[in-house]
């Protein structure tokens, strides 16, 4: 199974979200992160956090614009964010130390109603 891998990266120092962020990959395992600025010039980044589009469909076989760190609410009340986690995309429950697998949301008859990103919803963590 392949898939596209998308990136962004939400840059703490500016509280902005790039949804097609310049990553150049260092020596040592490191990574360097750049912004466009309106110019199309890039600046570092340094404090970015590199996230990644999870690729995962509906029942219907359609992508779902799911990103790590999407904030989600379900019909029971409960927020939880995405995370790759053990090896998959899970759903991280905001109030209990609890994990979810999200390839099976889907196909539940729950879709959980996206409600921001956890960068951007105080204390959300």
């Amino acid at each position: 199974m392949s898939r596209e891998l998308k990136f962004r990266a939400w840059d703490p120092d500016t509280n902005t979200l790039e949804q097609d962020p310049y990553i150049c990959c260092l020596g040592g395992g490191g990574q360097d992160i750049e912004f466009p600025d309106i110019d199309g010039n890039f600046y570092p980044c340094p404090n970015a956090v590199l996230e990644q589009y999870t690729g995962l469909k509906d029942k219907n076989g359609v992508e779902l614009d799911w990103w790590e760190g999407d904030l989600f609410r379900f019909l029971n009340g409960m927020i939880a964010y995405i995370v790759f986690h053990e090896g998959q995309w899970q759903f991280k429950d905001t109030q209990k130390p609890c994990y979810y697998e999200a390839y099976k949301t889907p196909l539940f008859r729950e879709v959980p109603k996206k409600i921001g990103h956890i960068h951007e919803v105080q204390d959300a963590r």
